[in-house]
């Protein structure tokens, strides 16, 4: 199956949706044991600056997107050992999405789908439209590339260049 890497406007929801994916040549449980600690992640998605779980499956989020500092509250709605991780916003940046992982011949297949709202309402419509989802989606894509070689070499995501 072909990677996928695509994002639109979702016109029942208005949001925009992201979906990428990547085939890491790697069993599914190592995979997933790399994006289960939420609090780790900010090492797989450069994105994103800090995760705080908080408890009771929440958790504090925050991140720079193409040069703008956000933040939210997420509740984690599914975590499907070996699976997936699903969220959505209770406060701040409203988000949701999945993290899929599939078993494929020889490793596994990671799924993400990302939906959001841009904040300042038309202004960050036009900026979402005309600049920040392709630089965010092309980082997407990237820190996924980056995954896939890290753990196909066999090296910690996040730390492939570390001294």
């Amino acid at each position: 199956m072909a990677e996928m890497h695509e994002w639109y406007k979702d016109e029942h929801t208005g949001q925009y949706v992201h979906d990428v994916s990547v085939t890491v040549m790697a069993p599914v449980e190592k995979c997933y044991t790399q994006w289960e600690d939420l609090e780790k992640l900010p090492r797989i998605m450069t994105h994103l600056t800090e995760v705080r779980c908080t408890g009771d499956g929440m958790s504090h989020w925050e991140a720079d997107v193409t040069g703008r500092h956000v933040e939210w509250e997420a509740k984690t709605t599914a975590l499907r050992t070996n699976e997936e991780i699903a969220w959505h916003s209770t406060s701040g940046l409203r988000n949701s999405g999945v993290v899929r992982f599939l078993p494929e011949k020889g490793g596994c297949r990671i799924v993400v789908h990302l939906m959001y709202d841009p904040p300042y309402g038309r202004i960050g419509d036009y900026v979402a439209e005309h600049r920040a989802n392709d630089v965010f989606h092309e980082q997407l894509r990237r820190d996924l590339q980056n995954f896939k070689h890290a753990i196909e070499a066999g090296e910690t995501p996040g730390e492939r260049h570390a001294a």
